[in-house]
């Protein structure tokens, strides 16, 4: 930041005024120019304001201005009446010098002009041959490549209001000469080289290209400062980070914190080891998970296709997941298993519990009668063969019906 303090620029005139007996044409109607700097009204009926102009063409063209003051001193003040001495963002470099010529364009002008942002101060216990500062105004008003023109005037005269005694004061400009007081910085548009130490303020699109080398510390909202690839590590990010990373993310997340709303952020697959899954994992993976999954919830759809590798645990229903063949060995089915395996079981059932259990313990029993059993199915019946004898069973109508030569009957 830099602070630059500007002197009025000196002129010949600086007060213009009105003198008439009827207060508004005093008002209305230039009469005086002359060497004096006074602002106010009185009896009379004279009306006194004051045109400055500052030559502000030192602050560099590419600078920002923050702030702008203004400094007054008064020599007298002969206000038996107290007022307000506003300061007006007054152009008048088209009548400019104050003259006779120009008096009635520039009277007429600051009392037509816009108040700045706020007045210089009340009359009310000022002293003499000292500076007071305004309150702050409007930084765009200040002219960087040239001369930046106001004017001075009492509150009562913009008002309208008929004075009733003497209220006026009458400025330095000899001593403690009016002062145009400008803060300002400059904006980095292009490189910076070597360390930046600290930053205070705002830094407004300063760089709109990548800034090399480590960020340690970003405190507030960094937005769109990097709309391109990050490289390396971001150690941690506090707050919201909105469409930063439009592409994948390489390597590894250790925590994500708060709701992670939206699938397609992650609409390719996941690489790597995903540590826990709290809540809902909803058509994630659509294709194959690879390794173990050891989920707690409800995984809903997340496997079409086949998996692959072993399944430790599976706690709750698993209804037609798997329509296809089990290869290899199942160790214990609780429950019922029903139509799961339409082909082949291949190897030993050591238990069978239900209806194939009553088949069994028939077959058995025959075994113990016939030595050369072969069982044959045809239709909605079971034969049963030996050697010399054949066991015909009609479930259907739950018969049961045994032959040989000799009519043995079971």
């Amino acid at each position: 930041m830099t602070t630059t303090t500007i002197d009025l620029t000196a002129v010949t005139n600086n007060r213009v005024y009105g003198n008439n007996a009827t207060y508004l044409t005093a008002r209305s109607t230039s009469a005086v120019v002359d060497t004096y700097m006074t602002v106010g009204q009185t009896t009379g009926f004279l009306v006194f304001r004051a045109p400055l102009k500052f030559d502000t063409s030192s602050i560099p063209d590419t600078d920002v201005i923050s702030q702008v003051n203004m400094n007054l001193a008064v020599v007298t003040d002969t206000s038996t009446t107290d007022f307000d001495l506003a300061i007006v963002k007054y152009d008048w470099s088209a009548s400019d010098p104050l003259a006779a010529g120009t008096r009635e364009a520039i009277y007429d002008g600051i009392l037509a002009a816009t108040a700045d942002d706020n007045i210089w101060r009340n009359t009310n216990g000022i002293d003499v041959n000292t500076y007071y500062t305004s309150g702050n105004l409007s930084p765009a008003w200040v002219n960087k490549t040239g001369i930046t023109y106001y004017g001075l005037i009492s509150a009562e005269d913009i008002a309208a209001s008929q004075p009733a005694g003497a209220e006026y004061v009458t400025l330095d400009k000899t001593t403690k000469v009016p002062q145009l007081v400008i803060v300002h910085y400059s904006i980095i548009e292009s490189s910076v080289s070597g360390a930046i130490s600290s930053i205070v303020g705002v830094v407004g699109k300063s760089t709109a290209k990548p800034t090399a080398g480590a960020i340690s510390t970003l405190t507030g909202t960094a937005v769109k400062s990097t709309s391109k690839s990050f490289t390396g590590a971001l150690s941690s990010i506090v707050g919201t980070t909105i469409k930063s990373t439009g592409k994948s993310l390489a390597g590894a997340l250790s925590s994500i914190a708060g709701t992670l709303a939206s699938a397609p952020i992650w609409g390719k697959v996941l690489s790597g080891a995903i540590d826990t899954i709290v809540g809902d994992l909803v058509r994630q993976t659509q294709k194959i998970a690879a390794g173990g999954i050891t989920p707690a919830g409800t995984v809903i759809k997340a496997i079409a296709v086949s998996m692959t590798g072993a399944i430790s645990t599976l706690v709750g229903t698993l209804t037609k997941q798997i329509s296809k063949a089990f290869a290899g060995t199942i160790s214990t089915i609780t429950g019922a298993l029903t139509k799961m395996t339409g082909k082949i079981l291949a190897g030993a059932l050591s238990s069978i519990s239900g209806t194939l259990a009553a088949l069994a313990t028939i077959i058995s029993s025959l075994t113990n009668h016939w030595r050369t059993l072969t069982i044959k199915a045809e239709a909605r019946t079971m034969s049963i063969v030996s050697e010399d004898r054949t066991l015909d069973i009609d479930p259907e109508n739950r018969k049961l019906a045994t032959t040989r030569p000799d009519q043995e009957h079971l």
